[in-house]
């Protein structure tokens, strides 16, 4: 019995390890073609995000950088809403006010704090059951002139 348990544990996690290095993949073939002259960060952040679901990212931003950030997700996930706000609570960037853009290059002029809110929308009655696919967020970055 023990043995079945650990056979089955060490499955499921081989299928976790195969499931990220699919969103990895999927990161590196389709979406840093997207940052165009930007250097990524070296993070990729995101992964398997279901519909209906939120994801708050908190990151430091130097001043005197150019930063373009950029969403790439799966087609089954829809159209996903992306907000950059400040350590004040104010909302810098909301794609909703942008034609659901996917990606935004902005200048910070001071090294601060940033929350960057990434919302999936939840599946339609039609749809029936939430869709789980990738959803990956890059961060850009090359000085201001």
């Amino acid at each position: 019995m023990k043995l079945k348990i650990i056979c089955t544990i060490a499955f499921l996690g081989l299928f976790v390890i195969e499931a990220n290095a699919q969103c990895r993949t999927f990161a590196k073939n389709t979406c840093e073609t997207q940052l165009e002259g930007y250097m990524l960060n070296g993070r990729m952040y995101g992964g398997f995000l279901t519909q209906g679901q939120e994801m708050d990212l908190v990151v430091v931003l130097n001043g005197g950088q150019t930063y373009r950030l950029v969403n790439c997700s799966k087609p089954t996930l829809g159209e996903i809403q992306i907000q950059l706000i400040d350590s004040d609570g104010n909302i810098v960037f909301n794609n909703v006010d942008h034609e659901m853009a996917q990606d935004w290059d902005f200048d910070v002029k001071s090294t601060q704090e940033f929350t960057i809110k990434t919302i999936i929308p939840s599946p339609s009655k039609s749809q029936g059951s939430s869709a789980r696919d990738c959803s990956i967020l890059l961060i850009g970055s090359k000085s201001s002139s």
